[in-house]
C-alpha cells in the first residue's frame, strides 16, 4: 500500500517522520523489532522464533509494499527508527476487509534516549499511554 511521509511535532517539539521502510532498512527494522521482543513481557514472541534473517525482512517490506490492504510504516527520528506499526489485511477474499494491528509501545522510551533524557523508567507499564 502506498503511503506518503508525514512530519509531526511532538509536544515536546521533536519533529518524527512517519513513513514505509525501504527494502535497503530491513537490518534496521529487524533490529528495532527484536529489540522489542527482548525488552518487553508483553509480546508472545521469543527472539528463537523471530531470528535474524535480513532476506525473510526483505520479503516482508516486499509484501507490504504490494499489498492493497496492509500496511507497514516506521517512525523515525534524527534517522533512527523509534517505532512502527502494520496493519495486515486478510488475505481472503471474503475477509480482505478485515485487518489485524500492531503497534510498538516502546517510542516513548526510544525518543527519551535520543535525547539523552536521563529519568528513563523500566520496564514500560503497560496500563499507561505516553503523550510526549
Amino acid at each position: 500500500m502506498k503511503f506518503k511521509t508525514k512530519s509531526h511535532i511532538l509536544k515536546s517539539g521533536v519533529q518524527v517522520k512517519i513513513r514505509a521502510p525501504h527494502i535497503e532498512e530491513a537490518l534496521g527494522l529487524l533490529n528495532l523489532k527484536r529489540a522489542y521482543i527482548k525488552n518487553t513481557v508483553t509480546l508472545p514472541l521469543t527472539l528463537d522464533e523471530y531470528p535474524m534473517d535480513k532476506k525473510k525482512e526483505v520479503t516482508l517490506i516486499k509484501e507490504y509494499h504490494k499489498s492493497e490492504n496492509s500496511i507497514l510504516l516506521v517512525a523515525e527520528l534524527n534517522s533512527v527508527f523509534i517505532g512502527n506499526i502494520d496493519l495486515t489485511g486478510s488475505k481472503k477474499s471474503k475477509t480482505a476487509h478485515t485487518a489485524m494491528t500492531s503497534i510498538s509501545k516502546t517510542i516513548e522510551i526510544n525518543i527519551k534516549q535520543l535525547l539523552e533524557v536521563k529519568d528513563i523508567t523500566y520496564p514500560i507499564r503497560s496500563d499507561k499511554f505516553y503523550i510526549l
